[in-house]
């Protein structure tokens, strides 16, 4: 692959595996359409309707309202490549493989930067792992992505699967609005589809977007007035998308994020390594009354690892054997068997993994129930009971490690000690100086 085309929109038109016995069934005229859009770098309490004192989403306020709004939905890792990973495999990153992404590889690469040349060796999502859109794409969807997120492309595996897939970094919400409008005619002929957007306006480095932005005094209310005005831009443009392709009647709709960001809650900015909760809560909102998905609020622990087996048993009544995450049907539909679900997400621990930037030594964390428990290399155990420290500032075990739960303890150990589903395809990526530009301007470089 040429470094230009790293940088430059990509077309790709994965004719093999449209081909394949797999990915050619018929079209299913009565499955729904299926729209999963995922604002990069969005935390949810910065909405509204997730609780912060002004509504900077207006657009997806009014669709919560309508909508199945998870309450304690988590990440699995802090940043983008193991936690869209996670969400196309319904697997953990040490599971799937894919535990870093661009940042982290270019930052450890000082040496052949040195020399005037870097290469950098990436994990891919294994080819044995049947992905999000593999998915859709064998239950005879036709497939569409569109990212603008350096890591969303064919270097990690997002590419496949999707029988039409574009990537360009300068893209912006508006971008993607006049793109879906191109499509718009392809996509009801190609019904039913399944379309992914990976929106990355909210990441780094925030634009004062008017009319959305009021300048604040103070570089850190200002950085975070311009990532606010961010949010009501690509709210804007998102309603305009619905809009434009009539998302209201046949359409299965999924607003996520990947993973938060940080204004020094915990004294760090952006998402630099940790997985404090303004790092691994995400949006997860669930949209499909015409399903019987009923409006209403949820706050059992639950995963990005649990769209993809949710997704499925939406279309296909189909429950997969192969993810590690369970399907929301039952509670999203408040069906029989939603009581019983309830329960064993109850019951569950949630785990998340992060690299740290310059070593290999992780960050880990668990969650259950109102408990969250994370290992630092540098620092040890921490535990946080979110019943009374739901922005997690008082460290429980330093004070009294007897009254944190042994059950996360033992979870944690069992989740460091899994191996890999399967072992991850690996790719080389030549960094070149246009390359090179479009990280840095994303923060992926310092």
């Amino acid at each position: 692959m040429s470094p230009k085309t790293s940088r430059c929109f990509i077309l790709f038109a994965l004719s093999a595996l449209v081909g394949s016995a797999a990915a050619c069934g018929s079209p299913v005229p009565d499955r729904p359409n299926v729209v999963v859009i995922l604002i990069d770098t969005l935390r949810p309490d910065y909405l509204g309707f997730y609780g912060y004192p002004e509504e900077k989403a207006p657009f997806l306020a009014g669709l919560a309202q309508r909508s199945v709004v998870f309450e304690r939905a988590f990440s699995t890792s802090s940043w983008t490549a193991p936690s869209t990973s996670s969400l196309f495999t319904s697997l953990y990153p040490n599971q799937h493989g894919v535990i870093e992404g661009f940042n982290m590889r270019r930052k450890r690469n000082a040496k052949l930067e040195r020399q005037g040349q870097e290469t950098m060796v990436l994990n891919r999502m294994p080819a044995s792992v049947t992905t999000l859109p593999e998915r859709f794409q064998a239950m005879g969807y036709t497939t569409f992505g569109l990212a603008s997120n350096p890591n969303i492309g064919d270097e990690i595996g997002f590419s496949r699967g999707f029988d039409a897939f574009e990537r360009d970094l300068e893209w912006t919400a508006g971008d993607f609005y006049q793109r879906l409008k191109n499509w718009e005619g392809r996509l009801r002929r190609s019904e039913p589809f399944f379309l992914y957007l990976h929106l990355n306006d909210v990441h780094g480095p925030y634009e004062a977007r008017a009319p959305y932005y009021q300048k604040q005094p103070g570089w850190l209310p200002d950085r975070r007035a311009r990532y606010l005005s961010e949010i009501g831009y690509t709210d804007e443009h998102i309603r305009m998308i619905y809009q434009e392709l009539d998302l209201k009647d046949d359409t299965i709709l999924v607003v996520l994020s990947d993973h938060g960001e940080e204004f020094q809650d915990h004294g760090g900015l952006a998402h630099d390594p940790t997985l404090y909760v303004e790092l691994n809560r995400v949006v997860m909102v669930f949209h499909a009354p015409f399903l019987g998905v009923k409006p209403q609020r949820i706050d059992v622990n639950v995963s990005l690892i649990d769209v993809l087996p949710t997704l499925v048993d939406l279309v296909a009544g189909e429950r997969l054997t192969t993810a590690e995450g369970l399907s929301l049907v039952p509670v999203l539909k408040k069906a029989g068997g939603s009581e019983a679900l309830t329960g064993e997400l109850r019951k569950r621990t949630l785990l998340a993994h992060r690299l740290g930037l310059y070593e290999v030594r992780p960050f880990w964390a668990a969650i259950w129930r109102h408990w969250k428990l994370i290992e630092r290399p540098d620092a040890g155990i921490e535990a946080y009971d979110h019943r009374s420290d739901p922005t997690e500032r008082r460290n429980l075990y330093s004070r009294d490690a007897s009254q944190v739960p042994v059950r996360l303890l033992e979870a944690l150990g069992e989740f460091k000690a899994r191996e890999l589903v399967a072992k991850p395809d690996t790719i080389q990526v030549e960094v070149d100086e246009e390359l090179e530009k479009n990280l840095r301007s994303l923060g992926y470089v310092q």
